[in-house]
């Protein structure tokens, strides 16, 4: 049975989970061991799955609303529309595209319903023995983790050059090449608003998710400008609200305080 399972339907207070990977310290955990839904984070085990298998990223696939449509269309895909692999992997990860995550399926030939065994495999693979995946979007709240495990699958995310480069940029653009006429450019931001705003610490990478159920979700991998040391900051279940993360930006900029006042030390 999954430790702390009863507390997966949105506990009222946010799990957050704070690593220094230079020096190996957990700086701040809290309900860190708490099972909750993680949305969009789930997208990170479905990339990693899809570059385990060798999926060609200058494939180009079609899009099929039958197959591959998921809440909501936002990109106002049309029958037949077609992304290269590359470009469904930037609209995944940095414009959290669930329609995007089905047709990576595609990219690596594989049946969704066995990126999703995959996911689980390699979940298990690495110690997340909390953590579960029922689909590659995270649309359900049935995709599941603790902030602690959040953490580390996002470590290992950020091991796979192709991942890290994406979940670095700020905005991306993509090319949309339609069954007859012109190709489109899509332009999108990245979806961790604090990349927009000036802080004490530089993001290097992040990765959002939000359903009603899970709150807000956000993993990111910040850097102390001064010492350079880095920290993975995980909250899970962060109250929907203006501005987004901000229980996260706290604890990134407490993180950072705190090495630069042991360098002064």
């Amino acid at each position: 049975p999954l430790v702390g399972h009863a507390a997966t339907v949105k506990p009222s207070a946010p799990s957050s989970y704070v690593v220094d990977l230079d020096a190996n310290v957990v700086r701040a955990a809290e309900r860190a061991e708490i099972v909750r839904p993680i949305a969009s984070l789930t997208k990170l085990m479905t990339a990693m799955v899809l570059l385990d298998a060798h999926a060609d990223l200058g494939r180009t696939v079609a899009y099929d609303p039958k197959r591959h449509y998921a809440y909501r269309n936002w990109m106002w895909f049309r029958t037949g529309d077609r992304l290269t692999g590359r470009d469904l992997l930037l609209t995944t990860l940095v414009g959290s595209q669930n329609i995007t995550a089905r047709m990576l399926a595609d990219v690596a030939r594989i049946p969704e319903s066995t990126v999703v065994a995959r996911m689980n495999a390699k979940a298990q693979s690495l110690g997340l023995v909390q953590t579960r995946f029922v689909d590659v979007h995270g649309l359900s709240p049935k995709n599941i983790s603790t902030a602690g495990e959040v953490a580390r699958m996002f470590e290992v995310a950020l091991t796979y050059p192709d991942i890290a480069d994406v979940l670095g940029r700020g905005s991306a653009r993509v090319t949309i090449t339609p069954k007859r006429g012109k190709a489109r450019t899509a332009l999108f931001s990245h979806t961790n608003v604090l990349l927009k705003r000036t802080q004490r610490f530089a993001t290097e990478a992040s990765k959002t998710g939000y359903l009603d159920e899970a709150g807000d979700a956000l993993a990111m991998r910040v850097r102390d400008p001064k010492s350079g040391h880095r920290f993975i900051v995980v909250t899970l279940g962060e109250p929907r609200r203006n501005p987004r993360f901000s229980i996260a930006k706290r604890l990134a900029e407490a993180a950072v305080h705190t090495q630069q006042i042991a360098r002064v030390r």
